[in-house]
């Protein structure tokens, strides 16, 4: 898979997907273009075609975003993050304990 962390690697029409970091659900986003006002934000659609809050470039350095294919390679991929994300709340939670 490849990870996104710059958003020239993007071109109209790509598909991006990260684990949400609170909900540890699965987030999709359609890169639509970069803002044509502010060069530092970027316009996304969510997998609804909504749109979506501008979107700060700079975080694909600082998140795990990788490329979506929707092919059975990135599906395993994704669910496999989905797991590491809830493995790491649950062994945060037995440290609480």
């Amino acid at each position: 898979m490849e990870k996104i962390t710059k958003i020239e690697q993007l071109k109209a029409g790509d598909k991006i997907w990260t684990i949400n970091c609170f909900t540890g659900h699965v987030d999709i986003m359609e890169f639509v273009c970069i803002h044509p006002h502010n060069p530092e934000y970027s316009i996304f659609l969510n997998e609804n075609y909504d749109g979506m809050p501008k979107f700060y470039n700079k975080h694909l350095m600082d998140a795990d975003y990788e490329l979506y294919d929707s092919s059975d390679e990135c599906w395993n991929r994704i669910h496999q993050a989905e797991i590491d994300w809830h493995l790491s709340k649950i062994s945060h939670l037995k440290k609480r304990m």
